[in-house]
């Protein structure tokens, strides 16, 4: 594994797609600010300094086989590394979420090539996490809903300490691949028994989250009874 710092870039992601081809598997973008961070669904993200964002570009064929499972292997990945440097409660938000307590600390976007024959060219796992507080605070639009690691600015080092950490153990759950690391993503289910919006064709629905099944699955339940099991989808909730 190659960690490659920038101070500042547009977008970690952005920059693994369009140099992919000059680097080798598991090659890891990082940088302490991004312009132009983006999130699942074309949304932007806010990426100041107080912040980790990194992201890592997978090739090699055997573990691209498990494309479809890397958003939430990456999930697991962070849960489990993040939960020994706090005391409060951490969860994961189907799909692609951290929670601490009931504020978003980390979002994850996961992007591949696929190549006029079907073969996929690459996978890129895109991962931002919240430090601590930004010193001028967070936009009107997610102060409140936005969580952080810390309470105050950590040691300078502990940035590349939890990139090293979080990418060695999405490493270790793609080459040792097993069916694990679902029980954690379940167990650790931040959705289970709550009523959120479920957005479909620009449209909003109110139903409740049940659990997540084994395959990942969101199983949700409308105001009729009617039980429907998610591979993907928009989804809000109230803080």
């Amino acid at each position: 594994m190659k960690i490659i710092k920038f101070d500042e870039i547009d977008s970690t992601n952005n920059y693994l797609k369009e140099n992919f081809q000059q680097f080798d598997d598991f090659t890891v973008i990082a940088a302490d600010r991004q312009t132009r961070g983006r999130g699942r669904l074309g949304k932007s993200f806010f990426s100041p300094e107080s912040g980790i964002y990194f992201s890592l570009l997978i090739k090699d064929k055997e573990k691209l086989n498990y494309l479809d499972r890397f958003t939430i292997i990456s999930a697991v990945a962070v849960f489990s590394e993040l939960k020994a440097y706090t005391d409060k409660k951490l969860s994961i938000k189907w799909v692609n979420d951290i929670y601490i307590e009931n504020k978003k600390l980390c979002g994850i976007l996961t992007e591949s090539r696929i190549q006029k024959d079907n073969e996929i060219s690459y996978g890129i796992i895109g991962i931002g996490i919240n430090l601590y507080n930004p010193e001028d605070g967070f936009p009107e639009d997610i102060k409140d809903k936005a969580g952080c690691l810390f309470d105050k600015k950590p040691d300078s080092f502990l940035k590349e300490k939890i990139v090293k950490a979080i990418c060695e153990r999405i490493y270790m759950l793609l080459f040792k691949y097993n069916e694990e690391y679902i029980d954690i993503y379940r167990e650790n289910s931040y959705l289970d028994n709550k009523n959120i919006k479920l957005i479909e064709n620009g449209n909003e629905q109110d139903v409740r989250a049940l659990y997540i099944d084994k395959d990942c699955r969101l199983i949700i339940e409308n105001e009729k009874g009617v039980k429907k099991a998610l591979y993907f989808g928009d989804i809000s909730i109230e803080i």
